[in-house]
């Protein structure tokens, strides 16, 4: 600003007015979008395992069994100013839902819960080799934005993320997630979102690719039998050469229901 006017002091001088600039920089956020994605078996290293969509991108995938690790790779688009390091804090969330639904329409839903290591269906998965934000691995099955620059990230297995080098508009940033199914429902489809770490929701269309995978169907374990009683508890009176018929009272414990248990009779003849 200006400087005032000068006036006299006892001593007869003058004195001058003050001159200074302030500068003020900001920062925009950049504009997110969701446009790639693929999955991966996981194996305890910051790089990844096989391709679990024979090498297919932005497709859905069954895990192998309960309680499997593994590997989400994915790709943010840049639509709109530059993310640079430490601007951008964002975080990953997950939603159960219907077989072929994680669409652009199910991304702004309000089932979506964050992932975390230590509550949750989906949790992330801590592999002991690696540490959380240390420098993505890029290798030669990463997911594509067609012929756009894709700028590595960092791998996550905890809690929000940024970006640590500069994406700038039209360009990818990827990143690499190591999640397990701690606690899910077998045959159940989940849908994964990045938001922003308050919550507020990244750009839509109808192009963006959300990733979509669905857990084991379950297993075909033994029933527990429990409980038997023969002949309500009556003695049992055998006559030679007769056929004697028994009762038999049980109780039957199955995880996958009862239809695939059969029961029979039958005794000497």
């Amino acid at each position: 600003g200006g400087g005032g006017a000068g006036e006299n002091n006892s001593a007869g001088s003058t004195g001058g007015g003050a001159q200074g600039i302030i500068v003020i920089q900001y920062t925009p956020k950049a504009t997110f979008e969701h446009s790639a994605y693929k999955w991966y078996a996981n194996i305890a290293s910051s790089t990844v395992g096989a391709e679990l969509t024979a090498g297919l991108q932005d497709a859905s995938t069954t895990l192998s069994a309960g309680g499997t690790a593994f590997r989400l790779r994915l790709l943010l688009h840049v639509t709109n100013n530059a993310s640079t390091p430490g601007v951008d804090d964002l975080k990953l969330q997950y939603a159960s839902t219907t077989p072929g639904n994680c669409g652009p329409a199910f991304y702004g839903s309000s089932a979506f819960v964050d992932a975390t290591s230590t509550t949750g269906e989906i949790r992330f998965n801590n592999n002991a080799t690696s540490t959380d934000g240390e420098p993505y691995v890029s290798t030669s099955t990463d997911p594509t934005h067609g012929a756009d620059t894709r700028v590595a990230q960092t791998y996550e297995e905890a809690g929000n993320f940024t970006t640590t080098s500069t994406i700038i508009t039209g360009r990818d940033g990827m990143w690499d997630f190591s999640l397990i199914d701690a606690t899910a429902p077998a045959n159940t489809t989940y849908c994964f979102r990045v938001v922003e770490s308050d919550g507020s929701t990244i750009a839509t269309s109808s192009s963006s690719k959300i990733p979509e995978i669905k857990t084991a169907a379950a297993g075909n374990t033994a029933p527990a039998v429990s409980g038997v009683l023969l002949n309500n508890g009556s003695a049992i009176t055998l006559t030679p050469t007769a056929t004697t018929s028994i009762k038999v009272g049980y109780y039957i414990q199955d995880a996958n229901g009862c239809s695939d248990i059969n029961t029979s009779s039958g005794g000497p003849s």
